[in-house]
């Protein structure tokens, strides 16, 4: 370390300097008192780059880089905090906006605890390996909704469905089991089959309010 100044004891002297140089963890400053490596103090969130303008805290055994007073370029830039982090704002909200994106890298898990939230996209894509979504009550509004799936299982205790017109298609074969059965079709009803069989247990009734065609 180079100094234009001596220094004694722990008296602590401030300069306004340039960065010209890092080694990852340290930075070599130029300032009035001359040329420096300098480590990162603790508060210096924003890290410095090459060309930086920088307040430099100067004693006879240390020196650090307090803060980035002005950047000397517009790359991106990294916040940096050593060790665990708690953001806490009292009586008040806190707001994050970005001109261009917020991009947020968890690592290994990532959990967000609310009374309430509100999200809104003009479009969104969500991808996962599994997803598990659980709570009392879901309520969902589509002007269209569209499902492709490789199986689907889907087990209530209570089934309604209500629709304006209905198109069912299966290609392969169709089972249904139910304990009882009841179909009521206010105008027509065809069933039409290559092969058909009704079988009944006890007996079958077929009634007609006016006739009955067979064959």
């Amino acid at each position: 370390m180079k100094l234009a100044h001596a220094l004694e004891g722990e008296e602590s002297r401030f300069y306004h300097g340039r960065v010209i140089a890092t080694d990852g963890q340290r930075f070599a400053v130029v300032c009035d008192a001359g040329r420096l490596w300098a480590d990162v103090a603790a508060g210096c969130l924003l890290q410095p780059q090459m060309g930086d303008t920088v307040l430099v805290s100067l004693t006879a055994n240390s020196a650090y880089v307090l803060c980035v007073l002005a950047r000397g370029d517009t790359k991106p830039r990294e916040l940096r905090v050593e060790g665990d982090l708690k953001l806490a704002v009292v009586d008040g909200q806190l707001e994050v906006s970005a001109d261009r994106g917020v991009v947020i890298d968890a690592g290994s898990g990532f959990a967000l605890s609310a009374e309430a939230a509100a999200i809104q996209f003009v479009e969104a894509s969500v991808r996962c390996d599994t997803m598990t979504i659980s709570g009392n009550t879901a309520h969902a509004v589509w002007r269209e909704t569209s499902l492709t799936t490789g199986r689907r299982f889907v087990a209530a205790a209570h089934d309604e469905s209500h629709a304006g017109d209905s198109v069912r298609s299966v290609s392969g074969h169709d089972a249904s089991s139910a304990g009882s059965a009841h179909c009521r079709v206010e105008q027509d009803w065809t069933v039409e089959a290559q092969d058909a069989t009704v079988t009944a247990q006890r007996h079958t009734v077929i009634n007609a309010g006016e006739q009955v065609n067979l064959g």
